[in-house]
């Protein structure tokens, strides 16, 4: 309805354009009759065009009727030409139909055929012109102005409609994400042994052979208030079934589809401001270094986390957490009591007294049970499900099957798991921006028994640890996510055998798992406003020999990504 007022109103603009020239006034001859007139009067060029545009639906009848009335057929074929081309040009009439009304007013009577009828052009008075087209100016201006009211009118109304029939929440869901690419190339020593597969006794991991590797992670998250207290949250990521600690997804494999995994799907309950208590697959909960924890690392089961101004300069944090680590739902003979668990609680204390630096210290003490595997009895696999689902490499294992005969190989851990976990971070940002971040994190297995699990396992009580620490060193942007931004860092690590359960610390240094110490060296750098790129150098030694290995291990990484987050 818009363009047809625009459209309306340049024609009736032309139209007083062509009026200004001239009006036609039909004069007879002194002393001589009037001209006798024809039966029926021939259409103008403006009645043609009018008849057109409403054809075409672009003006109403009742426009195309107001047009006509104003036109006295004086206007000039040049001047209609010129109109029919400006909406050809618009888009408003066709080429065929602009060729076919060009071509009847071609057929009207030129000028000097107009003056054989004794029609004589005349002019009037200019002022008297121009006041009638500032009129018709005026009067579409307003038509416009009153349509777009209407019209913007419509929509509001149209959009508090809409939203007033859509749930209040919908409005307020939110989505954030990421990617990343990585090259990592891993280079091996040609004097490193044959270390045994403990996924997959008796294969062997490769331990020789460089390798170069593309891989690309990618999530998709959104979280949906329900109201004041609850939200439902859901986060989809590449990875794999059988990996609890990536989300890698390996390139180069004859283009196959990956597909997205359930990464995160939990309820979060808010009953105060200062609680929250999360049930399902949920985000790590727990202050912590990737000494324990894998950063892609998610926990199923439970969780509660309370915060405490204690003043203006003290906060502190309390969590605790319960997990199932194995199902026993479908294993026979089992009860829940036999059941593995991961149980958890923690103490963080942050300490600012202004905007210059803050200390944060945390400690916490993390339970598993029954994780340790249990041989079965010959001939017998009634044990079979004290074997964990996964493991990297470190840990102290032994074959749960026995003196099978055939002789088969099923590791089950050797070793009980109670960590005790105090870490703390020290940020001084004196030279804001520029930070310069301590770090530091020691763990001790106090469960573990040396002679117990030596004598499980048959490995030397010299040949196993109880304790891990980390202790690193930042500057620069805590976390560069602008153009230039920029951080360097160094870190060193050392992973006892069984100081933490292999299956889910850092799965990048040491190629994942325990059993290692070494540095790690890197680098970040803002490309632009939320991308950025990562550089990192692991260069780790084994501690002591790894059971039924034939020599040493040691191992170097690159890892060069590409990060992007929304």
């Amino acid at each position: 309805m818009l363009r047809a007022k625009c459209v309306l109103g340049i024609v009736a603009f032309i139209f007083c354009v062509c009026v200004s020239n001239g009006f036609c006034e039909e004069q007879g001859t002194a002393g001589k009759p009037s001209q006798a007139q024809p039966a029926a009067a021939e259409p103008s060029g403006m009645e043609l065009l009018s008849e057109l545009l409403k054809a075409k639906g672009v003006i109403s009848p009742e426009e195309a009727a107001a047009l006509k009335a104003k036109s006295t057929g004086a206007e000039s074929n040049e001047s209609i030409k010129v109109l029919v081309e400006l909406l050809k040009n618009k888009g408003l009439v066709s080429e065929g139909e602009a060729e076919r009304l060009n071509q009847a007013l071609a057929k009207k009577p030129t000028p000097e055929q107009a003056a054989a009828k004794a029609i004589l052009v005349v002019p009037r008075d200019q002022e008297y012109v121009q006041k009638i087209t500032e009129n018709v100016k005026s009067e579409v201006k307003k038509d416009i102005h009153d349509q777009v009211q209407t019209e913007v009118a419509d929509q509001g109304f149209l959009q508090s409609q809409l939203a007033a029939n859509l749930p209040d929440w919908l409005p307020k869901l939110q989505f954030s994400g990421d990617a990343r690419l990585r090259f990592e190339p891993v280079f091996y020593p040609s004097s490193n042994g044959h270390v045994q597969d403990p996924n997959n006794p008796p294969n062997l991991l490769n331990t020789t052979k460089d390798t170069n590797a593309e891989y690309l992670r990618f999530r998709l998250k959104v979280e949906a208030p329900i109201n004041d207290q609850w939200t439902v949250g859901v986060r989809l990521a590449s990875g794999n079934q059988t990996n609890p600690g990536s989300d890698n997804s390996i390139m180069g494999d004859y283009f196959i589809k990956d597909g997205f995994l359930l990464d995160q799907a939990y309820l979060r309950y808010r009953p105060v401001t200062d609680l929250n208590i999360w049930a399902g697959r949920i985000p790590n909960p727990w202050f912590y270094t990737d000494l324990i924890w894998a950063n892609d690392l998610n926990f199923e089961g439970v969780a509660a986390s309370y915060k405490r101004d204690i003043n203006s300069e003290l906060t502190g944090y309390l969590t605790a957490g319960a997990f199932p680590l194995q199902s026993m739902a479908q294993i026979t003979n089992i009860t829940p009591a036999q059941q593995k668990w991961l149980l958890g609680a923690q103490a963080v204390g942050e300490y600012k007294p202004d905007k210059d630096y803050s200390v944060r210290l945390g400690v916490a003490f993390y339970d598993y049970e029954r994780i340790t595997g249990v041989e079965n009895p010959t001939s017998q696999f009634i044990y079979d499900w004290t074997a964990p689902l996964y493991m990297q490499k470190g840990n102290t294992v032994f074959n749960i099957e026995g003196n099978q005969s055939p002789l088969t190989y099923k590791n089950g851990l050797a070793a009980q798991f109670r960590d005790l976990d105090i870490l703390g971070v020290w940020d001084v940002a004196c030279w804001d921006p520029i930070h310069v971040v301590l770090s530091g994190d020691y763990i001790k297995n106090v469960a573990f028994d040396a002679q117990k699990v030596s004598a499980l396992s048959g490995r030397p009580v010299q040949d196993m640890q109880d304790y891990a620490y980390r202790a690193g060193l930042l500057v620069g942007y805590p976390a560069p996510r602008k153009f230039l931004q920029w951080n360097l860092f160094v870190y060193y690590k050392y992973v006892g055998t069984d100081s933490v359960v292999d299956a889910f610390d850092d799965q990048d240094f040491a190629l994942g798992g325990t059993n290692a110490k070494g540095w790690i060296l890197g680098a970040e750098l803002g490309l632009a406003k939320n991308v950025w790129l990562t550089a990192r150098w692991f260069t780790s030694d084994q501690i002591s020999p790894f059971q039924n290995s034939t020599g040493p291990f040691s191992v170097d990484v690159f890892e060069l990504d590409t990060n992007a987050a929304f």
